[in-house]
């Protein structure tokens, strides 16, 4: 072997083992998958986490109110859920760009500052998300959502956004509210006007078929016809794909007209306007659209078939739900319309009208023709929508007297259950509650587990509701709470489960009440009753926290609080619920936790009379928690703001109790002697205590003069009042003092001693010595004793 040859093999089996170990590295450098996204929220900051399944390479950036994670080399993974819509996050898109991930963020308001950091053990990457100004406010992007309300300021203003009609008289509610309904009747077209064949036409036998609409037999009859030309040929081909459409054969209708080609002339037009009419009556309306559009756009006003081409393009887009196409077409100026097709006319228009929710105007057309019978005995659509439109603004005789020709023609055809439920409902509300109730009755039995089934026994329970006893009101959960379960109507699901839950509230069953309207938040989110759900949770929360509370449900409750604080901002909350809350915190040892909902609550209400009764408890919290520094900087901002407030006081004892913590001696000094200090027994009182450790006897009777004036002291401070006034030599005030403390368990020894000494003083001997003889009877070996013992030796001696 030479050696060229050996060097070739030695650099092919070099080349392929550096192929075979790229082979094993390259791999390992898979994806990385973003696994998870989570979300924890404080008053101040939003922490977005996204879990990776290894590290990767990322940036950030923020522009408004929109966040863009970039995640290079990544993908999601297949169970992936973006975060929902709340009150921070508007949406959240996940995108693939290339082989990259972008997580975009839209937020509710713009944040202060973005900043982000990556994170082994798991791969993570943490966003913080910091904030400014209030949580309340919402953003300009806001104002164009359906669903969030227009921002006004304050709590009063939250509180006027949930208002209900029905908020001082729910038992209305079971009257006035009912879920709208969708009534899918198919809606017909109007026939094609007739061919005309020429009188010495071979194909004339046929003509007379269709003239005598026997199309049947005009199929059977064309089929069988020999001996004609090419161009008669096309005429019978012509007539018997009109004949397949009038039979409902739409597919060989269609086929027929599709095989002519090249007609030209007023044939072609009555081929295309013929395959518009097939493909609309077969249900494909776009379909009819984009034919009318691209083929029938340049027939001339005077032509035979200019006002049925018009016609038909209306009714398309009436059943592509294009209703304002419709609106137009039906309306243009300068058009003339046959008079055959001026009533069909006036009833697409009121068709288009109610569409497009002018419901007066709709109606005002309807009315008009509610007397002829092509209203309500051909086009049963039209019928349908002006019954419903009716119902809708309340003209309950008018919904009563189209409904009920509807209820006879249908019986099981399409959507026959729910205008036979309509037509009740009608008949009752229109003032006749006795063929009412029994509509409503034999809908339930002719169509069980129907949607018209099931809102005819809902309907029923209502009025059965409205008519009740209180004390039968219970009973009727159930009945709701099983029309929930087994319908398949979502509306019809969301109404029935409202209604159990307003049962329990007006049987007084208030924690039922408030666990179903937590459900019902969570599995109807989007609920029209959201409103509603809302206030009547808010209403109930503070019943139902201090019942939990009463019954010792401590966790039960603050976690409830927790969950619902956003509504207690808007509805409000009073004092004693908010003690109530805290001292639920404070005996579960949950101090950390009270602390992160008293700021929460503190931040949010910012700028309303809400905030100031959550100084004192915020403030308790943080000193609980040994956080000092926090607790005064809060009795400091209220002490500013409300320096005549009802926890001015409060607040200032617990002010110079944190200053006390943080050994600042000096500046406990200063604010005892600030003239300008509560005062208050409370700050009285603490102050007192302060210059009792001081021996300044002086401001001791002072401070405890001013407490007393206003409400009675203890024991422990009569005592330190009575000390202070026999240091300061004013015998009468402190002996009546002492005396009444003789009995005291806590102060009997010292009052008997300071007694006898000043009793000594007055000359009374033998009342002293029996103040000084029950003191060593009683209390010998106390101090106290030992010193009335001194003291008897030397009266003795």
């Amino acid at each position: 072997m030479t050696p060229l040859l050996t060097w070739k093999k030695i650099i092919g089996v070099g080349l392929f083992l550096l192929l075979f170990f790229l082979s094993l590295v390259l791999p390992a450098k898979a994806a990385t998958t973003v696994s998870g996204i989570q979300k924890q929220e404080d008053p101040s900051r939003t922490r977005v986490t996204v879990m990776l399944s290894q590290p990767t390479d990322f940036s950030v950036d923020s522009s408004g109110q929109r966040i863009d994670l970039l995640l290079a080399g990544a993908s999601s993974d297949s169970t992936l859920q973006a975060l929902p819509e709340d009150g921070t996050v508007v949406r959240m898109t996940l995108i693939r760009r290339h082989n990259d991930l972008l997580v975009s963020m839209l937020m509710r308001r713009p944040p202060l500052r973005v900043s982000a950091e990556a994170l082994n053990n798991p791969a993570r990457i943490v966003l913080d998300i910091e904030w400014i100004g209030d949580d309340a406010a919402r953003p300009g992007i806001a104002f164009r959502m359906t669903d969030v309300p227009s921002r006004r300021g304050g709590t009063v203003a939250l509180h006027l956004q949930q208002q209900s009609p029905w908020e001082d008289n729910w038992l209305a509610f079971f009257r006035d509210y009912r879920s709208d309904w969708d009534i899918r009747i198919p809606q017909r077209l109007t026939p094609p006007p007739p061919l005309d064949a020429a009188t010495d036409s071979a194909l004339l036998p046929l003509q007379q078929l269709a003239d005598e609409g026997m199309f049947l037999s005009l199929l059977q009859s064309g089929m069988a016809f020999q001996g004609v030309n090419a161009e008669e040929r096309r005429q019978r081909d012509l007539m018997m794909g009109d004949a397949y459409l009038r039979t409902g054969s739409y597919a060989a209708g269609l086929a027929r007209l599709g095989a002519l080609r090249d007609l030209g002339g007023d044939e072609q037009i009555r081929v295309d306007y013929l395959t518009a009419w097939g493909e609309a009556a077969r249900d494909n309306a776009i379909g009819a659209l984009l034919h009318l559009q691209i083929h029938l756009t340049d027939v001339s006003e005077d032509h035979p078939l200019a006002g049925p081409i018009r016609l038909l393009h209306a009714e398309a887009a009436l059943a592509a739900s294009q209703h304002q196409l419709a609106l137009d077409l039906l309306r243009e100026e300068g058009l003339s319309w046959p008079d055959q097709l001026e009533e069909v006319r006036r009833i697409r228009l009121a068709d288009a009208l109610a569409g497009l929710s002018e419901r007066s105007r709709a109606l005002s057309t309807y009315r008009e023709l509610a007397d002829e019978p092509l209203l309500c005995e051909f086009y049963y659509a039209s019928c349908q929508r002006a019954a419903h439109a009716a119902f809708q603004t309340r003209d309950f005789e008018f919904s009563r007297r189209l409904y009920q020709p509807l209820a006879l023609a249908f019986s099981r055809e399409q959507g026959a259950d729910m205008i036979h439920f309509a037509a009740a409902a009608a008949v009752f509300e229109a003032g006749d509650p006795d063929w009412g109730w029994i509509g409503l009755e034999r809908t339930t039995q002719d169509y069980p587990r129907s949607e018209g089934g099931d809102r005819a026994a809902l309907r029923l329970l209502d009025i059965r509701m409205m008519n009740a006893q209180e004390t039968t009101i219970a009973a009727m959960a159930g009945e709701y709470e099983a029309i929930g379960k087994r319908s398949q109507i979502r509306t019809l699901r969301e109404e029935a489960f409202f209604k159990e839950i307003l049962v329990w509230f007006l049987a007084a069953d208030h924690q039922t009440s408030v666990n179903r309207l937590m459900r019902f938040r969570r599995d109807f989110a989007g609920s029209p009753l959201r409103r509603e759900a809302n206030i009547l949770l808010s209403q109930q929360l503070p019943i139902v926290v201090e019942q939990l509370l009463d019954q010792g449900n401590d966790l039960q409750a603050v976690v409830l609080v927790e969950q619902n604080r956003e509504l207690l901002l808007a509805s409000g909350y009073d004092r004693a619920f908010l003690n109530n809350l805290v001292r639920a915190f404070n005996r579960l040892g949950l101090y950390e936790r009270s602390s992160r909902v008293l700021l929460y609550l503190f931040n949010q209400s910012a700028g309303t009379p809400d905030q100031k009764d959550v100084f004192l408890p915020l403030a308790q919290s943080f000193m609980q928690r040994d956080q000092y520094l926090a607790a005064g900087d809060y009795a400091h901002q209220y002490l500013s703001q409300y320096p005549d407030g009802a926890d001015a006081g409060a607040l200032f004892v617990l002010l110079i109790d944190s200053l006390e913590r943080q050994g600042l001696d000096a500046e406990i000094s200063q604010r005892i002697q600030h003239r300008d200090r509560p005062d208050t027994p409370e700050a009285n009182l603490r102050v007192a205590a302060i210059h009792w450790q001081q021996d300044d006897f002086a401001a001791v009777v002072n401070n405890l003069e001013r407490a007393a004036a206003v409400q009675s002291l203890l024991p422990r401070e009569q005592a330190r009042l009575a000390e202070s006034y026999y240091r300061l030599g004013n015998v009468p005030s402190s002996l009546r003092l002492y005396q009444g403390l003789v009995d005291d368990p806590d102060f009997s020894s010292q009052a008997r001693y300071r007694s006898a000494q000043m009793l000594l003083q007055r000359g009374q001997r033998p009342a002293a010595l029996a103040q000084l003889q029950a003191l060593i009877g009683d209390d010998a070996n106390s101090a106290w004793g030992k010193l009335a013992r001194d003291l008897l030796i030397q009266l003795e001696r």
